[in-house]
């Protein structure tokens, strides 16, 4: 309870980053009856242009429409929802432990678990994901009369990150198995089986209705998923993973094979996620690129299961504690002090990021206008939100590839060039080349620059106003090409 009194009074988030941002526009177009940003007159960070000419999240819409009510208190309002649902998550765990005779105590591994006090801070889908999945399993142990509920919570889980759908196939290959085996004695209608099912099917549906709604077809991935997952990632990512969840709470990967009851459903849903993640290219690593922190921040698409991994590491300690209950307590003791201890840092140091964040962005609001359209790299979409402002921006390089901008779209005054460039992110050198020859094409001249990690640099570029008649048909490389056929 000390630990929630400070991690509430004295550190509150401030700030939203690149994702958090995308799920807070999203909440206000939602908010406006579409889920389409043009419509609703809103520019949402990472949105795609659809077939029906619409701009759209990419992101999974679960997370934005629970934050609807939140968006009428206030931008800020938006951070009690991890918070809440990670109280949930804890309760819930409570009761898991209660289920298997488990002392509740232990369920302070779970509340001080540091990846889950991390994201709990943000609005990421990996803590909703780990509640909605908890949830889920807990109306599956209390048995066949509540079948439905956790069907229903199963569910839910792909509206906040579609590869959650992994989790659901043990509890179905199991029952359906179990069903069959007991046909001869009841039903198949009434079957367990068909009772989870009917209460997967809401949110099967809502997922498929909404696929059709955003991007024309019941079954599409419009994150892109293809092209990062390959067995070449397997040996790494096992051995990170391996490592970590070894790291943040001593030898817990090996306990869950330790598990004795429902250890199909439990297990299988584990490892299925974990080798999915396993073999995804993808790999988070924590400012500064500390072991330690990139731990704790790398564990991000394991948060679903990081719950049965620490069920079955208390499970263990409960058991040692029957045989050798001073040396189970003081192990015990132990961990939470130094997680307590570690988490207080943690989210001292998260509240410096959030921080220093916040400044960038002042600067950035600060030199520019409304007026203004601002050419950035990926890595600043982060910076835009239209409850701080709205600015015009539009990405002019993304990951290697440089992007074509066609001025015809805006109406501005002016006109600047943003890069933020961070050194745990790939690609910056791109950034700097593509943007030198930018600057060099405009006359470009600094407004406003950060050096640091990460590096923000701001300038302004010389460009006719967007109510001329030649210049603003250019797009960015046209007068490139005008050069060399002169030249020709």
């Amino acid at each position: 309870m000390i630990f929630l009194l400070v991690y509430i009074v004295f550190y509150p988030p401030i700030y939203a980053i690149h994702d958090e941002a995308a799920y807070m526009a999203q909440a206000y177009v939602m908010r406006e009856g579409t889920i389409f940003g043009d419509v609703a007159g809103i520019q949402v960070a990472g949105s795609i242009k659809t077939e029906s000419g619409h701009f759209v999240s990419r992101y999974a819409p679960g997370i934005s429409f629970l934050l609807i009510p939140f968006s009428f208190l206030g931008w800020k309002f938006f951070f009690l929802l991890p918070l809440l649902l990670h109280l949930v998550g804890f309760f819930i765990f409570v009761k898991i432990l209660r289920i298997y005779s488990i002392s509740p105590y232990f369920s302070l591994l779970y509340l001080l678990y540091p990846t889950s006090v991390l994201y709990s801070r943000t609005l990421m889908a990996d803590v909703p994901s780990a509640v909605f999945f908890i949830v889920a399993i807990y109306f599956f142990l209390r048995g066949k009369k509540f079948y439905f509920l956790s069907g229903f919570f199963l569910g839910m889980l792909p509206l906040f990150r579609y590869p959650n759908i992994i989790l659901s196939v043990p509890f179905f290959i199991y029952l359906l198995v179990d069903s069959i085996k007991s046909a001869r004695k009841s039903s198949f209608a009434i079957s367990p089986f068909s009772k989870l099912f009917l209460g997967f099917l809401p949110g099967l549906f809502l997922f498929l209705f909404y696929n059709k709604i955003a991007f024309g077809r019941f079954l599409i991935v419009p994150y892109g998923l293809q092209g990062y997952f390959s067995v070449i990632n397997l040996p790494y990512n096992l051995c990170f993973y391996i490592l970590s969840l070894n790291v943040i709470y001593p030898f817990m990967f090996f306990s869950i094979f330790l598990l004795r009851k429902d250890r199909f459903v439990l297990i299988s849903s584990t490892f299925l996620l974990f080798l999915f993640y396993a073999l995804f290219k993808y790999m988070i690593l924590a400012p500064g690129k500390s072991m330690l922190k990139t731990s704790i921040v790398g564990m991000r698409y394991l948060l679903p299961i990081i719950p049965i991994f620490i069920l079955s590491y208390v499970n263990s300690l409960e058991r040692i504690k029957r045989k050798k209950p001073i040396l189970a307590n003081m192990f015990f003791l132990l961990i939470v002090i130094v997680f307590f201890i570690l988490d207080i840092g943690l989210v001292y140091q998260h509240q410096g990021f959030l921080k220093t964040q916040e400044q960038y962005k002042d600067i950035i609001y600060s030199n520019t206008d409304q007026e203004s359209l601002i050419l950035i790299n990926d890595n600043a979409m982060e910076f835009f939100q239209h409850v701080w402002g709205e600015r015009k921006y539009e990405v002019f390089v993304w990951s290697k590839n440089k992007l074509a901008v066609d001025f015809e779209k805006y109406h501005f005054e002016k006109l600047y060039l943003l890069t933020v460039i961070r050194s745990d992110k790939e690609g910056n050198e791109y950034v700097r080349k593509y943007a030198d020859e930018i600057i060099k094409e405009y006359s470009g001249e600094t407004v406003a620059e950060i050096k640091g990690d990460p590096e923000l640099r701001l300038w302004k570029l010389h460009y006719e106003s967007a109510n001329d008649s030649v210049s603003e048909k250019r797009s960015i490389g046209e007068a490139e090409k005008e050069i060399q056929k002169r030249e020709e």
